[in-house]
């Protein structure tokens, strides 16, 4: 059993009584808390962990893509004329008129070498509105008619943070770059009710537990915060949460900031918790809208940008911070961290590191300076090393050797004494933390690409990073996070020693028998007769 308490510490045996942890030991020394009703698991030479927590992921959204999007994901559309296809059959028997929508293509692994556009999607159909959102969330494609009914034609100017991409001519191509692009069309497609989200987030949270996730901090979404909370918060009083969750309020203004703080709370439910904000600061590089100090790849110029007014950025961190908030924030490149490090060290000027929980979302490119500064004031690195398994590709297409090989330093960052708590930010990427346990050791993509291998870790301080380390990124490592008296029951028992594995490509078979919640067994669910 690892138990990822302080010293890292093994055992052999634990017991639960209700949904606390009461004893962690050896086998003789549980036997004292084996009654006549007590349920007795023998894990064998199997590995035992604390329930896994996914410190950045879009739970929500991942189960309303499940119920409402049509999955576009490599490889089973793998090329542009196989998305056509699928979007194609997809349209078939529906309404006309109806919006189609789709998540998850990524063109950095299609044998065309290009963006898909309207036109493609224009074979696919004319009589409905199409948008296919990029696996990142930071672009999207969409047909004539969508751009016909979002108004969008060559006399559209970009809006601040945002771009239309245009050919040769200045006709927009359908590819819309970031969110205030993006939202000129999202805000004609029909919004989920409430009931969707509850039926989506209990999905996904059914789905989840599966591969041992027990805990999550989600995002939520731009324009649809209030709704996934509401959502999350009849579940909670149904008593339906089966995974735990911390959602922040999604805003990129300061108007939607104040607008929002009613629904921040300061509850320290350990079920659920609507604890500070999320803002986007920047882009992602397999878009190349990171925000970086040099040209990508072959594109003169183009250095990415800031998806929001800095002055407003930086008031909206000070606002939050004054309200003890916990502040989360996007920042992928270089120039995009700077910023953030920079807002945050004058927040603790300001107001004292407090309550305050500040972290940096994905962290991608960091340099020496910006480690040792986030640690300092006691910020965390809360990154995705999933990204390299499925996002390794558009990387190397866009980026110079010297950037491609400084992407998410975690080796330099645990070593230098900062905090780094994991997740998988899905539906960028799939969910389940055996890609980036396997991408942290490893450092290859699914197709082999390797990223700066030097700042590989072992086994055990990847499952670090989704246990005792990611806990500090929800605010809860006082109760989750490591198996220790007192603490809740989250435990996952595991098909295998997870930590002792054959090789590393057995990371990726590995599978939970057993996964605890509150000291209920939630996975393989209970069968009623």
């Amino acid at each position: 059993m690892y138990t990822f308490n302080r010293a890292r510490e093994r055992a052999e045996a634990i017991a639960v009584r209700g949904n606390r942890i009461v004893y962690v030991g050896d086998r003789e020394g549980v036997t004292r808390f084996i009654g006549s009703r007590t349920r007795v698991i023998d894990a064998g030479d199997r590995g035992i962990t604390p329930g896994l927590i996914d410190s950045h992921a879009h739970l929500a959204m991942w189960g309303l893509y499940r119920t409402r999007y049509i999955d576009l994901s490599y490889p089973a559309v793998d090329s542009i004329e196989r998305l056509v296809e699928v979007v194609r059959e997809a349209s078939r028997g529906r309404e006309k008129g109806s919006w189609i929508l789709g998540r998850g293509w990524n063109h950095a692994l299609y044998p065309e070498n290009r963006l898909p556009n309207r036109w493609d999607l224009d074979r696919a159909s004319e009589e409905h509105p199409i948008v296919l959102w990029h696996t990142s969330g930071h672009m999207v494609v969409a047909n004539s008619l969508a751009l016909r009914i979002a108004g969008i034609d060559e006399n559209t100017r970009d809006p601040e943070g945002g771009v239309i991409i245009r050919d040769e001519n200045g006709s927009p191509t359908g590819i819309l770059a970031e969110k205030p692009a993006i939202d000129l069309i999202a805000i004609r497609i029909p919004r989920p009710s409430i009931e969707d989200w509850v039926e989506s987030i209990y999905r996904a949270m059914s789905e989840w537990i599966s591969e041992g996730i027990t805990a999550v901090k989600d995002p939520t979404a731009s324009g649809y915060s209030g709704d996934i909370i509401e959502a999350y918060r009849i579940l909670r009083r149904g008593g339906r949460m089966i995974i735990r969750v911390v959602a922040l309020y999604w805003t990129q203004s300061l108007g939607e900031l104040l607008r929002g703080s009613r629904l921040i709370e300061g509850s320290r439910d350990p079920w659920l918790r609507i604890p500070g904000i999320k803002i986007i600061l920047d882009g992602a590089l397999s878009t190349r809208t990171a925000w970086i100090s040099r040209d990508y790849k072959g594109s003169p110029g183009v250095r990415g940008l800031p998806t929001l007014d800095l002055r407003e950025f930086r008031e909206m961190v000070l606002e939050a911070s004054s309200r003890g908030y916990m502040v989360s924030v996007h920042a992928i490149g270089d120039m995009a961290i700077e910023e953030l490090i920079g807002a945050y060290e004058e927040a603790v000027k300001r107001f004292g590191r407090g309550s305050n929980i500040y972290t940096v979302i994905h962290y991608m490119l960091p340099d020496e300076g910006h480690i040792d500064r986030l640690r300092m004031i006691g910020g965390y690195a809360e990154i995705q090393s999933g990204f390299i398994y499925f996002l390794a590709d558009a990387y190397y297409k866009n980026l110079e050797p010297d950037l491609y090989n400084r992407i998410l330093p975690i080796r330099s960052i645990i070593s230098r004494g900062l905090v780094v708590c994991n997740g998988s930010d899905a539906p960028v990427i799939q969910y389940p933390p055996r890609y980036g346990i396997y991408a942290a050791v490893t450092r290859e993509s699914s197709t082999g690409l390797v990223v700066n291998p030097g700042e590989a870790i072992s086994i055990e301080e990847a499952f670090a990073t989704y246990t005792s380390e990611a806990s500090k990124c929800l605010g809860m490592e006082d109760l989750i996070g490591s198996i220790e008296p007192g603490k809740l029951a989250d435990i996952v028992i595991w098909d295998r020693d997870p930590i002792m594995v054959g090789g590393a490509r057995d990371i990726l078979d590995m599978r939970p028998l057993y996964t605890i919640v509150d000291g209920r067994i939630v996975f393989p669910p209970p069968r009623y007769s």
